[in-house]
């Protein structure tokens, strides 16, 4: 690991062995207790990843590796939010289908992801475009349908003509530009599809105080409760989950009674507007009468894709039902929800919301979906705004990664502030040098004295006096906590106080095995890739990451045990 290259072969050979034996795989069914860790999955786009997206990630992948330690079992899932109007619009630029720029995308984010030692169960992995996932979507809609809680209207709607697209409130600036291009807009009358949602005002308002939030984004939702309107669900657009319902002139409106509702194929020439324009796609028969009808010329829109994944992940392939009542029962609710403020009024709201109606209807046995919710704070860009591509000011973690190795870039994302504050990104070449610096100063410690030839397990106990445990009671609760920046102000005083130790006097061979146990083992959330080679480097059996954590009293090894959270 003395150059760049043999970092980043040494990083490759892990990620590889990791994705060989699977090691992430969720177990179902299991004895262990459970903890489903859940991140707000992205649109995936031409851009890559950006550091702002992996600050969410790395902090969620520490606590999956903290709680897999622990002895859970962990479902630690990632999918790809993939219709939407970005896909659609690069779609038309470059002549393609949509579905093959998700694919293209979809499958740099993966590699992106893994490349970093995110720690995620790709055997879970969905991706809303599919017909897989979209069916029990429409299965949703129709479910809401029954229940009264679907209905028409035509409303005066503020348009953007270069986005081709409807807007909310909030994405319309003060000047009555579109804050995606910066345009003008104008106002139109559309009839559109809503969910009745101010049905429940009163019952989101009434559980939210019982959910361990931030109190800012409590007080935010209850804001936006208090002058909740309607949710507009439909879009005239192509790329998007078909409205699963078929006008007839004489039944009216009836509910497609075969799932899914698929998306016309494309065989070429370009990209139609909405379903409208897809020849012959929108004649069909009455399942009422059997007479000519037309489908419904409506897509979903990617709020109301997103707002029921999190079951998806439960039972991913099944194709009898959404999700399987014995695996959701044992995997909801997620235990930990990552993610950022601006969704707290519309995925976080709508999931809340899809929660409830599918507990009344007897499919979940709790309504709230997300009883922790941690939040991550925004990452701005060089011209002080946050970090979105079309701000033109991301930094793609693969310039990094191939700069400084992942786990320096993992080290740096974690210690730059609170998991909730805010950051401007500049020029940190700087700081990730100093990361890579902090992760020397380990490889030092581990190098500076050979293990015994007998210590294949390092010892289990150490001696109350031992430096490193004076520590694991701040660390343990900054990890449990999900104070992260706090985790790493600790672990960075652990090295130095370990420093000065090896310095001031030589330590027992056997004494030193153990307390490089415990501190490799603090480090493998942190930094798994470099964690796992000094594991391997020591001589110790077995990998790090199958390792439990290390409590208070004494250095566990083998088979202890588990510390409860």
């Amino acid at each position: 690991m003395d150059t760049l290259s043999n970092l980043l072969q040494m990083e490759e050979k892990w990620r590889n062995e990791w994705q060989e034996k699977r090691a992430y795989e969720a177990a179902f069914p299991d004895e262990r207790p459970k903890r489903y860790l859940l991140d707000m999955f992205p649109h995936p786009s031409a851009a890559g990843l950006s550091v702002a997206h992996c600050r969410n990630f790395v902090g969620t992948d520490v606590f999956a590796r903290f709680s897999r330690a622990q002895g859970y079992n962990v479902l630690y899932p990632m999918g790809w939010d993939a219709f939407g109007i970005t896909a659609e619009k690069e779609a038309r630029q470059r002549g393609i289908p949509p579905a093959e720029v998700i694919r293209e995308h979809a499958a740099k984010y993966q590699k992106q992801m893994q490349r970093l030692g995110l720690s995620y169960d790709w055997s879970r992995s969905l991706n809303t475009s599919d017909p897989g996932y979209y069916r029990w979507t429409q299965w949703f809609f129709q479910l809401l349908y029954r229940r009264g809680l679907i209905y028409a209207e035509s409303h005066v709607r503020t348009w953007c003509a270069h986005c081709a697209k409807v807007l909310r409130a909030v994405e319309v600036d003060e000047r009555e530009r579109c804050c995606r291009c910066g345009r003008s807009t104008s106002q139109i009358i559309s009839r559109e599809w809503f969910v009745r949602i101010t049905a429940y005002t009163a019952k989101l308002d009434r559980t939210l105080d019982a959910l361990d939030w931030p109190a800012a984004m409590k007080k935010m939702q209850r804001h936006w409760l208090s002058q909740l309107r309607d949710w507009s669900i439909s879009r005239r657009r192509y790329w998007g989950t078909p409205l699963p319902l078929i006008h007839c002139p004489t039944c009216g409106v009836q509910l497609a009674p075969e799932l899914p509702v698929r998306l016309p194929s494309l065989a070429g020439g370009p990209l139609p507007t909405d379903l409208a324009q897809v020849p012959g796609f929108c004649d069909t028969i009455c399942p009422q009468c059997g007479e000519p009808a037309r489908r419904d010329e409506h897509v979903l829109s990617v709020m109301f894709d997103s707002a029921w994944h999190f079951l998806r992940f439960a039972v991913p392939d099944s194709e009898q039902f959404p999700f399987a009542g014995e695996a959701a029962a044992y995997w909801m609710p997620v235990d930990l929800l990552v993610g950022g403020a601006e969704q707290t009024n519309f995925g976080l709201l709508y999931a809340r919301f899809a929660g409830m109606v599918l507990a009344e209807a007897g499919y979940l046995s709790q309504t709230e979906p997300f009883p922790r919710f941690a939040q991550q704070g925004v990452v701005h860009g060089h011209n002080h705004q946050r970090m979105t591509k079309s701000k033109n000011n991301v930094v793609k973690i693969k310039t990094l990664i191939d700069r400084y190795g992942a786990d320096a870039c993992r080290w740096y994302l974690l210690s730059l502030a609170d998991n909730g504050s805010s950051i401007d990104w500049k020029n940190h070449d700087p700081a990730l040098r100093g990361a890579h610096k902090w992760l020397r100063r380990v490889v030092y410690l581990s190098q500076l004295y050979p293990t015994p030839a007998d210590a294949v397990e390092p010892p289990l106990t150490l001696p109350p006096d031992d430096i490193t445990l004076q520590f694991l009671p701040l660390l343990h609760e900054a990890i449990t906590q999900f104070h992260l920046y706090h985790y790493m102000v600790e672990l960075m005083a652990l090295i130095k106080a370990l420093r000065r130790e090896a310095h001031a006097s030589r330590p027992e061979s056997w004494r030193w095995a153990g307390t490089l146990s415990i501190l490799l083992r603090l480090l493998a959330p942190v930094a798994p890739h470099l964690a796992e080679e000094l594991w391997q480097q020591r001589g110790f059996a077995g990998s790090i990451h199958q390792q439990p954590w290390p409590v208070q009293a004494h250095a566990i090894v083998g088979n202890p045990p588990h510390a409860g959270l």
